[in-house]
């Protein structure tokens, strides 16, 4: 396969990717990218990202890994944790839809019963004025 190892931008930089037997992208550092490795599961599906807040190829320092985390079964993704273990879980239907989406933050989204989309329970009080939004977007009523 012929891939591009090193581009040269034309500013005379460069940007330097490498990758897996397999073709898919394994680290990409260089100019105007961030550094980034890849890795992927059985399936080919991202697994990790790793960041790192002071690039060096020769000594990268301060990693920071993504991780993404599947149903063994389903193949549905349940988490993306990010460096501290923070980060969404996701629940479906028994129909494969998205149900639940958890936020580390507390905000979280989940179906109405009968509802074909997800609305947003953020747990704030409600406005004082202005219009009120169903989960589809359109106006549902007027408040004030």
């Amino acid at each position: 396969m012929l891939r591009p190892v090193t581009v040269t931008n034309a500013d005379r930089t460069t940007v330097n990717t490498s990758y897996n037997p397999d073709g898919s992208v394994a680290q990409t550092s260089g100019s105007r990218v961030y550094a980034a490795g890849n890795t992927y599961d059985w399936q080919g599906r991202a697994k990790t990202l790793t960041t790192w807040n002071n690039f060096n190829a020769s000594n990268p320092v301060g990693p920071a890994v993504t991780t993404w985390n599947y149903d063994p079964y389903r193949g549905w993704l349940i988490s993306k944790l990010d460096n501290n273990g923070k980060g969404p879980a996701y629940a479906y239907t028994h129909g494969g839809r998205l149900n639940i989406r958890t936020w580390a933050r507390g905000t979280n989204l989940s179906r109405s019963k009968g509802s074909p989309c997800l609305c947003v329970f953020l747990g704030l009080p409600r406005r004082s004025f202005g219009p009120g939004f169903d989960c589809h977007g359109k106006i549902s009523a007027q408040t004030r």
